[in-house]
């Protein structure tokens, strides 16, 4: 893998499932993972799960059966600059995307989706008012 995703990186692999519920039940009330998040996607209902320092994503969707594989870089940027200097093909370029991973992702030999991100200096966080709650107070 190029240079620029060496240090503090992670891997997080994405788990295709037929039946979110059941496959929270294993790995919540089975394996002892906590659920971290859960949230409709345009592709499908995703859910993320830790335990400790593991973590893996669960994703209920259309769209066959091969491994989705997120590896956390510190320089999503940097690293697909480096990827296409060893003159790997990536499907897309770099990202900012609505939950605030700056990411790219490519297709291995065997179909596998690989997605390099890097997550946001500071976490995003979006909060929706309804018209009913007032104003929003400034301090």
């Amino acid at each position: 893998m190029a240079d620029a995703a060496a240090a503090g990186s992670a891997v997080v692999p994405v788990l295709r499932v037929d039946d979110l519920e059941r496959s929270l039940a294993f790995y919540r009330d089975g394996l002892g993972f906590e659920l971290v998040w859960r949230r409709p996607l345009p592709d499908g209902e995703w859910a993320e799960l830790r335990q400790g320092a593991l973590r893996v994503y669960l994703a209920e969707s259309a769209g066959g059966r091969a491994v989705w594989v997120y590896f956390y870089v510190p320089d999503a940027d940097a690293c697909h600059r480096a990827l296409l200097a060893r003159g790997v093909a990536t499907a897309r370029w770099p990202q900012t995307q609505p939950w605030g991973n700056r990411e790219f992702e490519l297709t291995d030999p065997d179909g596998h989706r690989l997605i390099f991100a890097a997550p946001p200096a500071r976490p995003t966080v979006v909060v929706h008012r309804r018209a009913s709650d007032g104003p929003e107070e400034s301090t």
